[in-house]
């Protein structure tokens, strides 16, 4: 399972035709209270089967570095893939996340490698 923190509607588009492709299932979180719901270790989901993590740097209202932390220290999230990314002039900001021990790229890398990154 893939779970994508986003709210940019071409990307969401993006993961969910390529997740399609490769028959991943894929869950979105789209706004704050979700990803509050989400980080509540909520019965619903099944934590063991998620394989990525999904997070846009630029999806400002979840306050993105701090999202990470607070994955880094759940103990049922600590240890699962996290790929984010942003645009490639934001240097500061990759370099900041990069720092929390996870993978960032530019937006259109991120695109370009979509597929192999999911199916991974």
């Amino acid at each position: 399972m893939i779970i994508a923190i986003l709210k940019d509607l071409f990307f969401i588009s993006k993961i969910k035709e390529t997740a399609v492709q490769l028959n991943k299932t894929i869950n979105f979180i789209k706004n704050y209270y979700e990803l509050n719901n989400f980080l509540d270790n909520n019965e619903k989901i099944n934590y063991e089967n998620i394989d990525l993590i999904i997070i846009d740097l630029n999806f400002n209202e979840i306050i993105p570095l701090e999202t990470i932390k607070k994955l880094k220290i759940n103990k049922k999230l600590k240890n699962k893939r996290i790929i984010t990314y942003c645009f490639h002039v934001q240097t500061e900001l990759m370099d900041k996340a990069r720092e929390l021990g996870i993978e960032v790229m530019p937006r259109s890398l991120f695109t370009t490698k979509l597929k192999t990154l999911i199916n991974n």
